[in-house]
């Protein structure tokens, strides 16, 4: 009955292609492309390469999909039971004017969602973007740099990180700009014994 539905649907009203892809793919899908890797000093677990990655992070970023967070967040769900420290996450931050024309940050979405993870692990208020920035995707290498630097401030840090593991993570890792500028706000406020490490869903 459901399937018929969505084929009514469909024919009512054309689907993206990304959005029939995450429709059709399962938590196993998922998890079998997850491969723990690293680029410019950030973990990251799935290939942007793969057209099911790509849609992943398409319909999160630009339409909400509850799908798609469901199966990103199982996907970190991966590299969260591997690390068995104490750990804060800490979403990269969009500037005021884009979560307001957003609505979300789709970092958080996929937090909120990861199986097993308390909220109070995950710290929405730790950084913010000061001042708002062009979309990196649209700009060089050279560009990404300048356009990210001090981009980001620190607003409110809890009182008992000493001996935590703090994690930055973002969707998507391109030129490694947006976490190295992220990460050099943040560092200098943590206490000597926090670890300091940054995570992208994708590459």
């Amino acid at each position: 009955m459901l399937s018929l539905l969505y084929r009514i649907l469909d024919t009512l009203f054309p689907v993206r292609d990304s959005e029939l892809l995450v429709r059709h793919a399962t938590i196993s899908d998922v998890k079998s492309l997850v491969s723990f890797s690293s680029y410019q000093e950030t973990a990251t677990l799935l290939s942007y390469e793969l057209p099911l990655v790509r849609a992943l992070v398409h319909e999160n970023k630009f339409y909400n999909s509850e799908k798609a967070q469901l199966l990103l967040a199982c996907a970190l769900e991966t590299w969260y039971a591997k690390n068995p420290d104490e750990i804060i996450f800490v979403p990269i931050p969009l500037s005021a004017k884009r979560q307001k024309e957003r609505g979300f940050n789709q970092v958080h979405t996929v937090l909120k969602r990861v199986p097993g993870l308390p909220k109070q692990m995950i710290l929405r208020a730790v950084l913010i973007r000061s001042r708002d920035t062009a979309a990196q995707s649209t700009l060089s290498k050279a560009e990404r740099l300048l356009n990210v630097k001090d981009a980001f401030a620190v607003a409110t840090l809890p009182k008992d990180l000493s001996g935590k593991t703090i994690v930055l993570v973002d969707d998507v890792i391109t030129t490694g700009s947006t976490m190295a500028a992220a990460r050099a706000s943040l560092a200098p406020h943590l206490p000597p014994s926090t670890k300091l490490i940054t995570l992208a869903l994708a590459h």
